[in-house]
């Protein structure tokens, strides 16, 4: 039989129950983890990340119920499939699950195998979506965010300096005469330059930085909690990588450079759009200036 990968919560009040499904859900490989109560459930993913939740509809004090609207509040139905468990025949707590956002339900009663292959539909329901949200935000050709991806990130942390302080910094990244690239060795060749300055200008940055392909041969990079002076570095240190990387054609080692322009977020600056928009004009300045440079905007 064929192991199965995910991770899976069971809550119920019921201790033999519990380790009897925990049991048998972990020899089918299934990473397993069961808490007594919905308040520890709860708890629990606030803080980890499962696949699919079982969660029993009878429970004392907090019951199914109650539980599955407080983690509804925490978890939408396609980021945490639950599964109720009932061992009522009767329909109307199912019915009244499902209105309150359950995936799915199973009695007690009916076979395992059946409990298993449930699961297993929303396991893999869940990797489904997950997919297909990835596909939305991710640029096809590099593997970074498109454009749409990298604003929805750079919009929480413009949110979190607004609310909390600290420096936020944005670079914008133009391939200089790309035109010409595509024209002289062909769309191909210039589908690899892309990715290999992509992947060059991510190997850079940090963990903590942002990269998105915003459109064309551009870029747009935000760096959070470092000072100008180190965003400036960072960007040169961009620029130089990619003016020394090497990128086979067919005639030959093709050459390419960068231009860069360096915005920084403060008082003047309102937000995100102003940001990327100064960062923009600073790396048509880089342009202007010979190409092959890094800018930094200046209010003055």
């Amino acid at each position: 039989m064929t192991q199965q990968t995910g991770t899976i919560l069971i809550v119920d009040d019921d201790d033999m129950a519990r380790e009897i499904l925990r049991r048998r859900l972990s020899a089918q490989g299934y990473s397993v983890a069961d808490v007594p109560n919905g308040r520890e459930a709860i708890a629990l993913v606030k803080k980890t990340a499962f696949d699919v939740l079982l969660l029993d509809i009878v429970m004392p004090e907090f019951d199914g119920l109650q539980t599955l609207v407080a983690l509804r509040e925490i978890r939408a139905a396609n980021e945490l499939p639950v599964i109720m468990l009932t061992a009522k025949e009767g329909t109307d707590d199912i019915v009244e699950a499902l209105r309150l956002g359950a995936n799915d339900y199973v009695t007690k009663s009916i076979p395992f195998s059946v409990i298993l292959a449930r699961i297993q539909t929303q396991v893999t329901l869940r990797r489904l979506v997950a997919r297909v949200e990835a596909l939305a935000v991710e640029d096809p050709l590099t593997g970074l965010y498109n454009r749409r991806g990298f604003y929805q990130l750079a919009e929480k942390e413009e949110q979190r300096v607004k609310r909390y302080g600290g420096a936020l910094h944005a670079i914008m990244v133009d391939m200089d005469r790309f035109k010409k690239i595509n024209d002289t060795y062909g769309h191909r060749v210039g589908d690899e330059v892309l990715v290999v300055t992509s992947r060059c200008c991510q190997q850079q940055l940090r963990s903590v930085d942002l990269i998105g392909r915003w459109g064309g041969e551009e870029y747009a990079i935000l760096l959070p909690r470092i000072d100008v002076a180190g965003a400036m570095k960072i960007a040169e240190r961009l620029r130089n990588v990619v003016a020394n990387a090497v990128i086979d054609g067919d005639d030959g080692p093709i050459k390419v450079t960068l231009s860069a322009g360096v915005a920084s977020l403060d008082e003047t600056c309102a937000d995100l759009g102003a940001l990327f928009s100064r960062a923009d004009k600073a790396m048509y300045d880089a342009k202007r200036s010979g190409r092959n440079r890094v800018c930094l905007f200046e209010a003055s």
